[in-house]
């Protein structure tokens, strides 16, 4: 299906990723010595483990470090959801190849987390704003966005904002407001996004809103309780370049030293309702939801 951008400035500008709104990604920073997958300069990290590449569910824990100490864990851990048929390798910080026994390479469609280590990109919501840090980018989003999936578009994986308001049945495919409560608030995970997506390679990855029924899994995002990503929101600081490791727990073990993580993570009973991490979240108290424009379409489920 052809997509139509009717100013051809805008068009021209998409073309090359102009006015795609992410976070500028970071260049790759080592510490002295070996060096590891995760950048020096991160002192932010959110960790998810499964118990093996089709595991669905996930443990999730948020550390913080300082210059030169260890990882220390904040807050306690919480279950998440990942895509209904578990992870495959991903395309991030760390190393593609070979790919990890066992695993599967990350395609669009497979319905599988992607597991490796990677930066962050734009806070995406419903909202005006959100409690967060200023160095956290936001975008409200409206029935003018889009985030593409299509693999053929030069577009893909990428956010679009047109200058009219969703009506192709291309756009709407591709459309970000999905009436979706899921999706009142995520974050972009740069997976298959440096230095420029492969194609068919897996788009739109998110951390986003767990929906309430049991057994509700995703194409491929990390789901959680909503709660809790509000609270991850506002503790994230993008100053210090935060980022999103997925792994099975052996592969956990082989990784950790090489590549920078916390060491000795293992499954713990999931406490089913975590005290919330402490957080510099600013003082000023912001509406959680608004009311949206959405498409005609029914939501695409991520």
């Amino acid at each position: 299906m052809r997509h139509v951008i009717r100013n051809p400035l805008l068009a021209f500008g998409l073309a090359f990723g102009l006015i795609a709104v992410m976070s500028t990604p970071f260049s790759v920073a080592t510490a002295a010595g070996a060096a590891t997958v995760v950048p020096a300069v991160s002192r932010q990290m959110i960790v998810g483990i499964t118990s093996g590449w089709d595991d669905r569910t996930v443990d999730l824990r948020m550390f913080e470090r300082q210059k030169g100490k260890a990882w220390k864990q904040v807050g306690q851990t919480w279950e998440g959801r990942l895509g209904a048929q578990g992870v495959s390798w991903g395309r991030g910080l760390h190393p593609h190849d070979p790919v990890p026994e066992g695993a599967t390479d990350k395609v669009e469609g497979d319905k599988r987390a992607p597991a490796g280590v990677f930066d962050l990109g734009t806070v995406f919501g419903y909202a005006p704003d959100v409690p967060r840090q200023q160095s956290t980018p936001y975008l409200q989003v409206n029935n003018h966005d889009l985030m593409v999936e299509d693999p053929l578009s030069p577009l893909y994986n990428s956010h679009v904002r047109l200058d009219h308001p969703v009506e192709t049945e291309w756009e709407q495919e591709n459309a970000m407001t999905l009436n979706d409560p899921a999706h009142e608030l995520k974050i972009f995970v740069r997976h298959n996004k440096d230095p420029q997506p492969i194609p068919n390679k897996g788009s739109a990855i998110l951390l986003h809103i767990q929906r309430p029924r049991d057994g509700s899994f995703t194409s491929g995002c990390t789901a959680m309780p909503r709660q809790r990503l509000f609270d991850l929101v506002a503790w994230l600081n993008y100053a210090v370049r935060p980022v999103y490791v997925l792994l099975p727990q052996a592969e956990y073990d082989r990784k950790a030293r090489a590549w920078g993580l916390p060491k000795a993570l293992t499954s713990p009973a999931i406490t089913a309702t975590p005290t919330a991490p402490s957080t510099t979240a600013p003082s000023t108290s912001l509406p959680n939801t608004i009311p949206v424009q959405t498409t005609s379409k029914p939501p695409k489920k991520r």
